[in-house]
């Protein structure tokens, strides 16, 4: 069986460093938050409380288990380059 990503869907590449080239292609830089928003495991709203100190902890604030964060912040980014 072959790799599966860090979401369970079978892929060559990984969605993370996919949402990277997005960010790095907007803005000129990436920041791990922008990576999260653009995967949809953190909505806007949520970000915007966390920013506001409204909720304690980023993790709190995404839609997905510690251990896709993990697995998220592990990923290589930008494969090939």
């Amino acid at each position: 069986m072959g790799h599966t990503g860090i979401d369970g869907v079978g892929s060559d590449r990984c969605r993370v460093s996919r949402a990277a080239e997005g960010a790095l292609a907007e803005n000129a830089y990436v920041a791990f938050i922008d990576v999260l928003v653009r995967m949809r495991w953190l909505e806007p709203a949520h970000l915007a409380r966390w920013r506001q100190g409204r909720v304690a902890t980023l993790e709190n604030a995404t839609q997905v288990d510690p251990g896709k964060l993990s697995a998220a912040m592990g990923c290589d980014w930008f494969p090939g380059r």
